[in-house]
């Protein structure tokens, strides 16, 4: 062989080395590598191809990459100008899967020769899925955040409501006609209570008061109330099958739940429809299925709220129960309806399911675990006596102007003596100037100086001064009871007058 021969065999075996070397590199990185002239919009691909998408490199030579790329983001390649770029974007895999792709790409430019682009697929899904997971998680944290100042702030308007109206309740004569009146104001602050607690019960800042609940008679009841949310358009049909069990939820969980299926139930049949609502017993046993998914054997009450309204696509139904997933259009729907659904089935051990189909309206299945009645304590029998009354001398310490004032002025109904602070600071001063103060009252958070410092600072003083916090945040009892500070009891807004005259009395008759 000539000494040309042998150097072009040679640079012929380099370059199939190299190029297996490439190869392998490509499926080592899990990358595929495309060229090709832009204006035809057909590539070919190298590397990774089958085992990323599905598809051979000759299948997907057979029509532009425009078209194998999720409808929803076939705009981004239009709207590319820039190179180098680098893009993300959803592509429809062979089996019908959805991924995602980062698509880093250039433009080759060489005159008298037609433009050249050259790019490198990567797939990112698990990478993109833990990005918007996490998207969720601090929108949800923030909305929390939100929650649980909303809550304090309308807690502290239901105290005032609620405290006038057990003055006035007070005041009043049997039989006057205005106490019928002051009845329904005080269930009316009892509901208002309930929607703070479901704000705080989405924000995980505090669960709901715990369960059970007699399901069937509670949902008769609510039946009334739902019905009127429905409206006159949507036809009504409620079928209890069973009046007897009882559930772990409690009623303001029951409630939530209700609300929100009848009101999706209502945006999916703008133009009227029916409405079904059946309870009905199901045992679900060691051998179902089901129980190979996660579920617990044994018996359960199922709940199933139908309608005749749109229905959803499969890939819809799949999503409902994501936090902010919505299909109504934007200020119309928040889509957290569904998930504060699912969180508080799972809270009590149940499960909820969906079927549906377009045009044929959809079924919610609520599988409630059923507790026995020997599991539900019994309420202890209370005396129909007067609230406990006294003449100490009590500092309320409250920056909120007017709590203060409706505090003061029941205590005061009460028959003791009051004194008033601002913040921490103003309530030391007082207390030395006062000695004869013998509890204090006082707000958690405050500026200046809250109240838990201000435990902390009697403590400190050696004082065996008794001290009832009180607050519109549900999750400070959690910061109370890690202070170790005694003595000391927390109440949160709103909260009646009757448990803290009884509290009041606890601590001063010791």
């Amino acid at each position: 062989m000539s000494p040309r021969a042998r150097d072009k065999s040679l640079k012929s075996t380099h370059n199939h080395a190299d190029g297996q070397e490439s190869g392998l590199l490509l499926v080592a990185l899990g990358q595929v590598i495309y060229r090709g002239d832009p204006r035809g919009g057909t590539f070919h691909f190298e590397g990774n191809v089958e085992r990323l998408l599905g598809f051979t490199a000759a299948e997907l030579e057979r029509k532009p990459w425009k078209e194998r790329l999720h409808p929803d983001d076939r705009h981004l390649l239009d709207s590319c100008h820039d190179e180098p770029l680098r893009l993300e974007y959803r592509v429809i895999r062979k089996d019908g899967a959805v991924i995602w792709l980062r698509d880093t790409r250039c433009l080759r430019k060489q005159p008298g020769h037609p433009d050249l682009r050259v790019g490198t697929l990567q797939e990112i899904t698990r990478e993109r899925n833990l990005w918007i997971e996490l998207q969720h998680l601090q929108k949800k944290q923030l909305l929390g955040e939100l929650a649980g100042v909303i809550a304090h702030d309308f807690n502290n308007l239901l105290t005032i409501f609620n405290g006038y109206t057990e003055i006035l309740q007070e005041q009043t004569k049997p039989g006057d006609s205005t106490a019928g009146y002051l009845k329904e104001m005080a269930i009316a602050v009892e509901r208002a209570r309930g929607l703070t607690s479901q704000l705080l019960h989405f924000g995980h800042i505090h669960p709901a008061p715990p369960g059970p609940t007699r399901l069937g008679p509670h949902l008769l009841e609510l039946c009334r109330f739902l019905r009127r949310i429905a409206g006159e358009r949507i036809e009504w049909e409620a079928t209890l099958l069973d009046e007897t069990g009882w559930v772990a939820a409690a009623p303001r969980e029951i409630e939530t739940l209700c609300l929100n299926l009848v009101l999706n139930a209502c945006a999916a049949m703008p133009n009227g429809g029916h409405l079904g609502l059946t309870l009905a017993p199901v045992v679900i046993r060691r051998n179902d299925r089901r129980v190979q998914a996660g579920w617990k054997p044994g018996p359960y009450l199922r709940l199933t709220l139908t309608d005749t309204g749109l229905g959803m696509e499969k890939e819809v139904a799949s999503k409902i129960f994501e936090p902010y997933f919505t299909t109504k259009p934007p200020g119309c729907g928040s889509g957290l309806g569904l998930p504060v659904c699912l969180g508080i089935m799972e809270s009590i051990g149940g499960r909820i399911t969906v079927e549906s189909k377009p045009g044929k309206g959809s079924a919610f299945h609520l599988f409630f675990p059923r507790v026995e009645p020997m599991q539900i304590p019994k309420a202890a029998p209370t005396a129909k006596t007067g609230l406990p009354r006294g003449s100490e001398k009590i500092l309320i310490v409250e920056d909120g102007a007017a709590p203060r004032k409706v505090l003061a002025a029941s205590l005061r109904q009460l028959g003791y003596r009051v004194s008033c602070a601002s913040h921490g600071e103003e309530a030391l001063r007082r207390l030395e100037k006062e000695p004869e103060i013998a509890l204090v009252i006082s707000d958690w958070i405050m500026p200046i100086m809250g109240g838990v410092e201000l435990a902390q600072k009697l403590r400190d003083r050696k004082s065996v001064l008794p001290i009832v916090l009180v607050s519109g945040y549900a999750s400070s009892l959690q910061e109370i009871t890690s202070s170790h500070l005694q003595p000391l009891f927390f109440i949160a807004k709103p909260f009646s007058l009757s448990v803290l005259a009884h509290k009041i009395r606890e601590f001063l008759d010791v």
